[in-house]
């Protein structure tokens, strides 16, 4: 039983060190409503970082690029707006999943504010917690998970690419 045991952590020592071999840990820090995240997952290597920020009086747009040689591309950010990468993938499901994920949280709970005063139906709210996935007009692989006001997600991903990228946002950890 022992042996069988001993075998078994050997093993999956042995494949978590393969599946990590060519994987970084990427953290990065994100501002929103006066709170402060700090975000954490382990991505493929050799990619080139590109950082974009926007920030106005009424909103402020982080975006976190991890941009690969196949102009495969992993993202995080904190978009306020609708200039978070996989937009167009999510607008083209054209369904109630991507309405509710691309809607303005902020006008909702303000049109349900005036709807309930007048004794009217509310409009439904996203949840905290959205995942949409699909291919795009290429046939290429995109991902986007949307946790409280943090997008992580993928976009341009081939299919034999497509297991290391769904790793890679399994590891996220958010502070």
């Amino acid at each position: 039983m022992k042996t069988i045991f001993k075998g078994i952590l050997l093993a999956a020592a042995f494949f978590t060190s393969c599946a990590t071999v060519n994987s970084e840990l990427v953290s990065c820090r994100l501002k929103y409503d006066s709170h402060t995240s700090k975000v954490k997952l382990r991505i493929p290597s050799n990619y080139v970082k590109h950082y974009l920020s926007i920030v106005t009086s009424m909103y402020s747009d982080n975006i976190h690029h991890y941009v690969y040689r196949d102009s495969s591309e992993i993202y995080i950010n904190n978009s306020e707006t609708l200039s978070f990468p996989n937009y167009y993938n999510i607008m083209r499901l054209n369904n109630k999943d991507s309405e509710l994920r691309l809607q303005n949280e902020e006008l909702i709970v303000a049109v349900n504010k005036s709807l309930a005063e007048k004794k009217r139906p509310l409009l439904p709210v996203a949840p905290d917690y959205y995942e949409l996935s699909g291919t795009d007009a290429n046939g290429l692989y995109w991902k986007d998970i949307k946790i409280g006001k943090i997008s992580v997600g993928y976009l341009n991903v081939p299919e034999d690419q497509k297991q290391s990228f769904d790793n890679a946002l399994s590891t996220l950890q958010i502070k």
